[in-house]
């Protein structure tokens, strides 16, 4: 499927990383990625990689989440996000929508960006409502 850009305010308003325990280690907060950026201890891919490798059962802390995140907010990235919305007149709803991206969304939030390029699946027209946008 193709790229669609999402404006961040709705995908913000309908599910955020920040006010969701998405990685279940605690909420990795703005502050403790402003924290991570005034420090410079971002975790790039490799640095990542090795965090998770390193974590009891490959499950990162916030803070490290938080490195991550900053990271993506200084270098940026070049790949969409994913968006599984489920078919909820089907009843297919109540998992976490966002498949890969979950990071950066939270950089796109902090940057200030406006909007960030998704790959779509599930109902579409749901989707097209619900981020109010046309998905092609």
């Amino acid at each position: 499927s193709m790229s669609t850009l999402i404006p961040l305010v709705a995908l913000d308003a309908f599910r955020s990383p920040f006010e969701n325990d998405v990685w279940r280690c605690g909420l990795a907060s703005m502050s403790m990625v402003a924290q991570v950026l005034k420090e410079d201890l971002v975790y790039d891919y490799a640095q990542w990689q090795v965090a998770i490798n390193e974590s009891p059962n490959q499950q990162p802390s916030a803070h490290q989440h938080a490195a991550r995140i900053a990271y993506l907010v200084k270098n940026g990235w070049d790949d969409d996000i994913d968006i599984d919305v489920g078919v909820p007149s089907l009843g297919a709803v109540g998992h976490w929508p966002y498949t890969d991206g979950n990071h950066r969304i939270c950089a796109a939030i902090l940057r200030g960006d406006t909007h960030i390029s998704a790959d779509i699946s599930g109902d579409i027209d749901y989707a097209e409502h619900l981020f109010g946008v046309i998905i092609s």
